[in-house]
Protein backbone atom coordinates (compact mmCIF):
# COMPACT_ATOMS: atom_id res chain seq x y z
CA UNK A 1 0.00 0.00 0.00
CA UNK A 2 1.65 3.35 -1.00
CA UNK A 3 2.25 5.59 1.91
CA UNK A 4 1.53 9.35 1.92
CA UNK A 5 4.36 10.36 -0.38
CA UNK A 6 4.71 13.09 -2.93
CA UNK A 7 7.62 11.02 -4.46
CA UNK A 8 10.95 8.82 -4.19
CA UNK A 9 14.05 9.76 -5.14
CA UNK A 10 16.84 7.05 -5.70
CA UNK A 11 20.40 7.47 -6.81
CA UNK A 12 22.57 4.64 -8.54
CA UNK A 13 25.51 5.62 -7.00
CA UNK A 14 26.33 9.33 -5.07
CA UNK A 15 29.42 9.90 -7.15
CA UNK A 16 30.52 13.60 -6.91
CA UNK A 17 28.00 14.36 -4.37
CA UNK A 18 30.44 15.87 -2.40
CA UNK A 19 29.86 19.19 -4.96
CA UNK A 20 25.81 18.93 -4.15
CA UNK A 21 25.14 22.37 -2.26
CA UNK A 22 25.35 22.07 1.35
CA UNK A 23 22.13 22.36 2.21
CA UNK A 24 20.44 20.96 -0.78
CA UNK A 25 19.57 17.02 1.11
CA UNK A 26 18.25 19.20 3.66
CA UNK A 27 16.49 21.61 1.93
CA UNK A 28 14.66 19.24 -0.17
CA UNK A 29 13.49 17.05 2.93
CA UNK A 30 12.36 20.19 4.27
CA UNK A 31 10.14 21.68 1.54
CA UNK A 32 9.14 18.46 -0.17
CA UNK A 33 7.54 15.11 1.43
CA UNK A 34 10.30 13.09 -0.68
CA UNK A 35 11.92 9.54 0.34
CA UNK A 36 15.68 9.25 -0.45
CA UNK A 37 17.18 6.05 -1.40
CA UNK A 38 20.89 4.68 -2.49
CA UNK A 39 22.30 2.19 -4.22
CA UNK A 40 25.97 2.43 -3.47
CA UNK A 41 28.74 0.13 -4.24
CA UNK A 42 29.65 -1.59 -1.05
CA UNK A 43 33.31 -0.14 -1.37
CA UNK A 44 31.52 3.21 -0.67
CA UNK A 45 30.29 2.35 2.51
CA UNK A 46 30.76 4.92 5.09
CA UNK A 47 31.67 7.16 3.15
CA UNK A 48 28.39 9.51 2.56
CA UNK A 49 29.54 13.02 3.27
CA UNK A 50 27.80 14.52 6.52
CA UNK A 51 25.01 17.02 4.20
CA UNK A 52 24.12 14.12 2.82
CA UNK A 53 24.00 10.83 4.94
CA UNK A 54 21.17 11.85 7.39
CA UNK A 55 18.59 12.71 5.15
CA UNK A 56 18.72 9.18 2.90
CA UNK A 57 15.93 7.02 4.58
CA UNK A 58 17.41 4.31 3.04
CA UNK A 59 20.44 2.97 1.53
CA UNK A 60 21.58 -0.66 -0.52
CA UNK A 61 24.85 -1.72 -0.76
CA UNK A 62 25.36 -3.94 -3.66
CA UNK A 63 28.67 -5.21 -5.93
CA UNK A 64 29.65 -3.31 -8.96
CA UNK A 65 30.72 -5.50 -11.60
CA UNK A 66 34.59 -4.35 -12.80
CA UNK A 67 35.69 -4.30 -15.95
CA UNK A 68 39.80 -4.70 -16.16
CA UNK A 69 39.95 -4.20 -13.37
CA UNK A 70 38.42 -0.86 -13.05
CA UNK A 71 35.29 0.27 -11.36
CA UNK A 72 32.02 -0.46 -13.64
CA UNK A 73 28.11 -0.74 -14.25
CA UNK A 74 26.11 -3.19 -11.21
CA UNK A 75 24.06 -5.72 -13.01
CA UNK A 76 20.42 -5.17 -13.55
CA UNK A 77 19.09 -8.18 -12.12
CA UNK A 78 19.66 -6.53 -8.13
CA UNK A 79 18.66 -3.09 -9.22
CA UNK A 80 15.26 -3.95 -10.87
CA UNK A 81 14.62 -5.60 -7.28
CA UNK A 82 15.56 -2.77 -5.47
CA UNK A 83 13.20 -0.82 -7.68
CA UNK A 84 10.12 -3.20 -7.30
CA UNK A 85 10.71 -2.88 -3.63
CA UNK A 86 10.61 1.26 -3.73
CA UNK A 87 7.46 0.78 -6.03
CA UNK A 88 5.27 -0.71 -3.36
CA UNK A 89 5.61 2.21 -1.16
CA UNK A 90 4.76 4.78 -4.11
CA UNK A 91 4.64 4.39 -7.71
CA UNK A 92 5.92 7.94 -8.09
CA UNK A 93 9.78 7.13 -8.49
CA UNK A 94 12.35 9.44 -10.57
CA UNK A 95 16.04 7.80 -10.99
CA UNK A 96 18.90 10.01 -10.45
CA UNK A 97 22.26 9.19 -11.51
CA UNK A 98 25.43 11.08 -12.20
CA UNK A 99 27.85 8.03 -12.20
CA UNK A 100 29.13 7.14 -15.72
CA UNK A 101 28.85 3.53 -15.47
CA UNK A 102 25.79 3.42 -14.69
CA UNK A 103 23.94 5.73 -16.92
CA UNK A 104 22.48 3.17 -18.90
CA UNK A 105 21.41 1.25 -16.18
CA UNK A 106 19.50 4.33 -14.97
CA UNK A 107 17.85 4.67 -18.46
CA UNK A 108 16.95 1.02 -18.66
CA UNK A 109 15.05 1.17 -15.88
CA UNK A 110 13.45 3.69 -16.68
CA UNK A 111 12.31 2.49 -19.76
CA UNK A 112 11.13 -0.89 -18.21
CA UNK A 113 9.25 0.52 -15.58
CA UNK A 114 7.85 3.78 -17.16
CA UNK A 115 9.28 5.99 -14.97
CA UNK A 116 10.33 10.13 -16.31
CA UNK A 117 13.56 10.72 -17.77
CA UNK A 118 16.01 9.56 -20.08
CA UNK A 119 15.97 6.15 -21.28
CA UNK A 120 19.12 4.07 -22.20
CA UNK A 121 18.57 4.12 -25.87
CA UNK A 122 18.63 8.25 -25.86
CA UNK A 123 21.72 7.95 -23.19
CA UNK A 124 23.41 5.59 -25.61
CA UNK A 125 24.69 7.81 -27.77
CA UNK A 126 26.45 9.66 -24.79
CA UNK A 127 28.46 6.19 -23.69
CA UNK A 128 29.12 4.37 -27.28
CA UNK A 129 31.85 6.06 -28.45
CA UNK A 130 31.62 5.19 -31.73
CA UNK A 131 27.76 6.12 -32.17
CA UNK A 132 28.25 9.19 -30.90
CA UNK A 133 30.56 10.21 -33.51
CA UNK A 134 28.95 8.52 -36.21
CA UNK A 135 26.09 10.91 -35.47
CA UNK A 136 28.30 13.54 -35.50
CA UNK A 137 30.00 12.65 -38.91
CA UNK A 138 26.26 12.94 -40.30
CA UNK A 139 26.30 16.65 -39.44
CA UNK A 140 29.80 17.32 -40.51
CA UNK A 141 31.39 17.50 -37.50
CA UNK A 142 35.25 16.59 -37.44
CA UNK A 143 35.78 13.47 -35.29
CA UNK A 144 39.01 11.41 -35.42
CA UNK A 145 39.02 8.54 -38.23
CA UNK A 146 38.12 5.67 -35.79
CA UNK A 147 35.93 2.28 -36.34
CA UNK A 148 35.25 -0.94 -34.31
CA UNK A 149 37.76 -3.27 -33.49
CA UNK A 150 37.97 -6.99 -34.69
CA UNK A 151 39.39 -9.83 -33.14
CA UNK A 152 40.85 -10.67 -36.72
CA UNK A 153 42.06 -6.99 -37.71
CA UNK A 154 45.80 -6.66 -38.36
CA UNK A 155 47.87 -3.99 -37.56
CA UNK A 156 49.11 -3.17 -40.95
CA UNK A 157 45.78 -2.72 -42.17
CA UNK A 158 44.43 -0.60 -38.92
CA UNK A 159 47.46 1.22 -39.55
CA UNK A 160 46.74 1.92 -43.63
CA UNK A 161 42.93 2.53 -42.84
CA UNK A 162 43.54 4.93 -39.25
CA UNK A 163 47.36 6.10 -39.14
CA UNK A 164 50.57 5.29 -38.32
CA UNK A 165 50.05 6.10 -34.62
CA UNK A 166 46.43 5.19 -33.31
CA UNK A 167 44.60 4.82 -29.73
CA UNK A 168 42.78 1.79 -29.20
CA UNK A 169 40.53 2.24 -26.05
CA UNK A 170 37.04 0.74 -24.47
CA UNK A 171 33.69 1.86 -25.88
CA UNK A 172 32.17 2.97 -22.89
CA UNK A 173 35.10 3.43 -20.05
CA UNK A 174 36.08 7.32 -18.73
CA UNK A 175 39.17 8.32 -16.95
CA UNK A 176 41.22 7.55 -19.32
CA UNK A 177 41.05 3.75 -18.40
CA UNK A 178 42.00 1.43 -20.85
CA UNK A 179 43.72 3.42 -23.11
CA UNK A 180 46.06 2.09 -25.41
CA UNK A 181 48.63 4.43 -27.45
CA UNK A 182 49.86 1.84 -30.25
CA UNK A 183 52.93 3.31 -31.96
CA UNK A 184 54.42 0.08 -33.88
CA UNK A 185 53.16 -3.87 -34.38
CA UNK A 186 55.07 -4.45 -30.77
CA UNK A 187 53.02 -2.11 -29.15
CA UNK A 188 49.65 -3.90 -30.75
CA UNK A 189 50.79 -7.28 -29.31
CA UNK A 190 51.41 -5.97 -26.38
CA UNK A 191 47.67 -4.62 -26.09
CA UNK A 192 46.65 -8.24 -26.91
CA UNK A 193 47.90 -9.53 -24.24
CA UNK A 194 46.85 -7.36 -21.74
CA UNK A 195 43.02 -6.88 -23.45
CA UNK A 196 42.64 -10.70 -23.10
CA UNK A 197 40.67 -10.47 -19.80
CA UNK A 198 38.27 -7.26 -21.06
CA UNK A 199 34.93 -8.11 -21.53
CA UNK A 200 34.07 -4.92 -23.35
CA UNK A 201 34.57 -3.98 -26.45
CA UNK A 202 37.22 -1.60 -28.13
CA UNK A 203 37.53 1.12 -30.67
CA UNK A 204 40.46 2.22 -32.96
CA UNK A 205 40.69 5.62 -33.49
CA UNK A 206 43.10 8.72 -35.12
CA UNK A 207 45.48 9.53 -32.63
CA UNK A 208 45.26 13.37 -32.55
CA UNK A 209 48.13 15.67 -32.05
CA UNK A 210 47.21 18.86 -30.15
CA UNK A 211 45.69 20.15 -26.96
CA UNK A 212 42.91 19.49 -25.21
CA UNK A 213 39.62 21.34 -24.01
CA UNK A 214 36.15 21.47 -22.72
CA UNK A 215 32.86 23.18 -22.93
CA UNK A 216 30.90 22.34 -20.06
CA UNK A 217 26.77 23.00 -20.51
CA UNK A 218 23.20 22.92 -19.09
CA UNK A 219 20.49 22.34 -21.76
CA UNK A 220 16.90 22.72 -20.14
CA UNK A 221 13.57 22.81 -22.31
CA UNK A 222 15.67 22.58 -25.52
CA UNK A 223 17.91 26.24 -24.13
CA UNK A 224 21.23 26.52 -23.31
CA UNK A 225 21.47 28.01 -20.15
CA UNK A 226 24.94 27.65 -19.39
CA UNK A 227 28.19 27.08 -21.43
CA UNK A 228 31.28 27.83 -20.90
CA UNK A 229 35.33 26.88 -22.59
CA UNK A 230 37.95 25.41 -20.42
CA UNK A 231 41.51 24.68 -21.42
CA UNK A 232 43.51 21.24 -19.97
CA UNK A 233 46.97 21.25 -18.88
CA UNK A 234 47.37 18.35 -20.73
CA UNK A 235 45.50 15.38 -22.36
CA UNK A 236 44.10 13.17 -19.81
CA UNK A 237 45.77 10.28 -21.00
CA UNK A 238 49.28 12.32 -20.12
CA UNK A 239 48.11 12.01 -16.61
CA UNK A 240 49.19 8.11 -16.69
CA UNK A 241 52.09 9.11 -18.05
CA UNK A 242 53.24 11.30 -15.41
CA UNK A 243 52.04 14.68 -16.17
CA UNK A 244 49.70 17.39 -13.84
CA UNK A 245 45.96 17.40 -14.75
CA UNK A 246 44.41 20.59 -14.15
CA UNK A 247 41.78 23.20 -15.89
CA UNK A 248 41.13 26.61 -16.34
CA UNK A 249 38.10 28.72 -17.69
CA UNK A 250 39.17 30.66 -20.64
CA UNK A 251 38.55 34.43 -20.95
CA UNK A 252 35.62 35.07 -23.02
CA UNK A 253 37.97 37.36 -25.41
CA UNK A 254 40.13 34.42 -26.08
CA UNK A 255 40.53 34.03 -29.45
CA UNK A 256 40.07 30.09 -29.53
CA UNK A 257 36.95 30.54 -26.21
CA UNK A 258 33.68 31.79 -29.14
CA UNK A 259 34.81 28.94 -31.68
CA UNK A 260 35.31 26.01 -29.39
CA UNK A 261 31.55 27.41 -27.75
CA UNK A 262 30.55 27.34 -31.24
CA UNK A 263 31.41 24.02 -32.28
CA UNK A 264 30.02 22.52 -28.48
CA UNK A 265 26.78 23.60 -29.19
CA UNK A 266 26.38 22.13 -32.97
CA UNK A 267 27.57 18.73 -31.07
CA UNK A 268 24.62 19.32 -28.63
CA UNK A 269 22.36 19.72 -31.23
CA UNK A 270 23.39 17.66 -33.28
CA UNK A 271 23.18 14.85 -30.44
CA UNK A 272 19.48 16.28 -29.39
CA UNK A 273 20.96 17.23 -25.92
CA UNK A 274 18.20 18.44 -24.16
CA UNK A 275 17.28 18.57 -20.07
CA UNK A 276 21.09 17.42 -19.75
CA UNK A 277 24.49 18.27 -18.22
CA UNK A 278 27.11 17.52 -20.31
CA UNK A 279 30.25 17.18 -20.33
CA UNK A 280 32.43 17.88 -24.14
CA UNK A 281 35.72 17.72 -25.11
CA UNK A 282 37.90 18.97 -27.88
CA UNK A 283 41.43 19.16 -29.45
CA UNK A 284 42.68 21.95 -31.13
CA UNK A 285 45.46 20.95 -33.42
CA UNK A 286 48.88 23.22 -34.46
CA UNK A 287 46.81 24.28 -37.49
CA UNK A 288 44.35 25.21 -35.46
CA UNK A 289 41.61 22.56 -36.43
CA UNK A 290 39.03 22.04 -33.77
CA UNK A 291 38.81 17.71 -33.40
CA UNK A 292 35.55 16.36 -31.30
CA UNK A 293 37.09 13.91 -28.95
CA UNK A 294 33.91 12.71 -26.56
CA UNK A 295 31.16 13.87 -24.73
CA UNK A 296 29.42 12.77 -21.79
CA UNK A 297 25.21 13.18 -19.86
CA UNK A 298 26.90 14.11 -17.22
CA UNK A 299 28.14 17.05 -14.99
CA UNK A 300 32.01 17.11 -15.41
CA UNK A 301 34.19 15.04 -13.00
CA UNK A 302 35.12 15.59 -9.60
CA UNK A 303 36.64 19.09 -8.89
CA UNK A 304 35.46 20.80 -12.28
CA UNK A 305 32.33 20.65 -10.07
CA UNK A 306 33.28 22.89 -7.78
CA UNK A 307 35.34 25.65 -10.28
CA UNK A 308 32.53 26.14 -11.72
CA UNK A 309 30.69 26.95 -9.00
CA UNK A 310 33.42 29.38 -7.79
CA UNK A 311 34.13 30.63 -11.21
CA UNK A 312 30.56 31.09 -12.63
CA UNK A 313 28.42 30.83 -9.26
CA UNK A 314 26.50 27.81 -11.09
CA UNK A 315 26.25 24.34 -9.67
CA UNK A 316 26.17 21.72 -12.61
CA UNK A 317 25.61 18.66 -9.75
CA UNK A 318 22.62 20.44 -8.32
CA UNK A 319 21.03 21.54 -11.75
CA UNK A 320 21.56 17.81 -12.70
CA UNK A 321 19.66 16.80 -9.61
CA UNK A 322 16.89 19.37 -10.09
CA UNK A 323 16.72 17.65 -13.88
CA UNK A 324 16.50 13.91 -13.25
CA UNK A 325 14.52 14.45 -9.57
CA UNK A 326 11.69 16.82 -11.39
CA UNK A 327 12.38 18.77 -8.02
CA UNK A 328 12.72 22.51 -8.07
CA UNK A 329 13.83 24.70 -5.89
CA UNK A 330 15.82 27.84 -5.56
CA UNK A 331 19.47 27.28 -3.73
CA UNK A 332 21.74 30.31 -3.77
CA UNK A 333 25.03 29.32 -5.16
CA UNK A 334 28.22 29.73 -2.49
CA UNK A 335 29.66 32.85 -2.93
CA UNK A 336 33.47 33.48 -3.35
CA UNK A 337 34.26 36.35 -4.91
CA UNK A 338 37.39 34.46 -6.55
CA UNK A 339 38.88 32.90 -9.53
CA UNK A 340 39.94 29.27 -9.15
CA UNK A 341 41.35 26.24 -11.02
CA UNK A 342 41.99 22.49 -10.08
CA UNK A 343 45.03 20.10 -10.67
CA UNK A 344 45.29 16.79 -9.70
CA UNK A 345 48.71 15.61 -9.67
CA UNK A 346 50.09 12.00 -10.71
CA UNK A 347 51.76 8.98 -8.65
CA UNK A 348 54.70 7.09 -9.51
CA UNK A 349 55.95 3.83 -8.82
CA UNK A 350 57.89 2.80 -6.51
CA UNK A 351 58.46 3.68 -2.06
CA UNK A 352 57.41 7.49 -1.36
CA UNK A 353 60.54 9.15 0.10
CA UNK A 354 58.95 13.50 -0.16
CA UNK A 355 55.57 15.11 -0.71
CA UNK A 356 56.49 18.53 -2.23
CA UNK A 357 53.96 21.01 -2.36
CA UNK A 358 52.90 23.37 -5.09
CA UNK A 359 54.93 26.80 -5.00
CA UNK A 360 52.76 28.96 -6.00
CA UNK A 361 51.36 32.85 -5.76
CA UNK A 362 47.73 31.98 -5.27
CA UNK A 363 46.10 30.37 -2.40
CA UNK A 364 46.12 26.54 -2.50
CA UNK A 365 44.02 23.83 -0.86
CA UNK A 366 46.04 20.58 -1.43
CA UNK A 367 44.65 16.92 -0.34
CA UNK A 368 47.00 14.25 -0.02
CA UNK A 369 46.01 10.86 -0.96
CA UNK A 370 49.58 8.78 -0.38
CA UNK A 371 52.08 9.46 2.65
CA UNK A 372 55.83 9.37 3.03
CA UNK A 373 56.67 5.44 2.84
CA UNK A 374 54.05 4.19 0.41
CA UNK A 375 55.06 1.84 -2.04
CA UNK A 376 53.04 2.39 -5.30
CA UNK A 377 52.98 -0.32 -8.04
CA UNK A 378 53.17 0.59 -11.85
CA UNK A 379 49.52 -0.93 -12.77
CA UNK A 380 48.04 1.32 -10.28
CA UNK A 381 49.17 4.54 -12.13
CA UNK A 382 47.64 3.49 -14.75
CA UNK A 383 44.03 5.91 -14.62
CA UNK A 384 43.18 9.32 -13.38
CA UNK A 385 41.14 8.07 -10.70
CA UNK A 386 44.14 6.66 -8.76
CA UNK A 387 46.54 10.40 -7.83
CA UNK A 388 48.98 11.77 -5.40
CA UNK A 389 47.16 14.91 -4.82
CA UNK A 390 44.55 17.04 -5.59
CA UNK A 391 44.63 20.87 -4.97
CA UNK A 392 42.43 24.20 -5.43
CA UNK A 393 44.03 27.44 -6.53
CA UNK A 394 42.66 30.64 -5.89
CA UNK A 395 43.39 34.29 -6.87
CA UNK A 396 41.24 37.14 -7.25
CA UNK A 397 43.56 37.93 -10.08
CA UNK A 398 43.28 35.82 -13.00
CA UNK A 399 46.62 37.15 -14.49
CA UNK A 400 48.25 35.83 -11.42
CA UNK A 401 46.19 32.71 -11.11
CA UNK A 402 46.99 31.82 -14.87
CA UNK A 403 50.76 32.26 -14.37
CA UNK A 404 50.27 29.92 -11.32
CA UNK A 405 48.12 27.59 -14.12
CA UNK A 406 51.37 27.35 -16.21
CA UNK A 407 53.72 26.45 -13.21
CA UNK A 408 51.94 24.21 -12.19
CA UNK A 409 52.14 22.11 -15.46
CA UNK A 410 56.19 21.10 -14.36
CA UNK A 411 55.61 20.21 -10.59
CA UNK A 412 56.32 16.95 -9.54
CA UNK A 413 54.25 16.42 -6.01
CA UNK A 414 56.27 12.97 -5.57
CA UNK A 415 59.42 11.55 -4.98
CA UNK A 416 60.46 8.22 -5.06
CA UNK A 417 62.80 5.31 -4.70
Amino acid sequence: MECNLNKTIIFLNLRFSDFYSKNLFKRVKEEVNVRFVAVLDQQFENQIGEHIAPYLDEIYYIPSQPKDGFLAEFEIKPLRSILENELKITKNINIVCSDEFNLLNAGRLRREYGLAGHTDEELLLYRDKIKMKERLIQNGIRVPRFRLLQKRDAYKKIREEIGSVFIIKPLDSCGSHGIYPIHNENDFVQFGIKSGNYSGSFEVEEFIQGDLYHVDSLVKSNVIEFICANEYTCPNHDFTKGKVLGSIPLEENHPLCDRLIIFARKCLKTLGANNLVNHTELFVTKDNEIIFLEISARPPGGLLNLTHNINFGVNLMNEDFFMQSGIHLDIESDKYNKYAFFAIFPLQAGTIVKLNNPKVNSRVDVTWHVKEGDFIYQEYCSNIVNKAAHAIFYNDNKNTLREDFEKIKQHQSVEVT
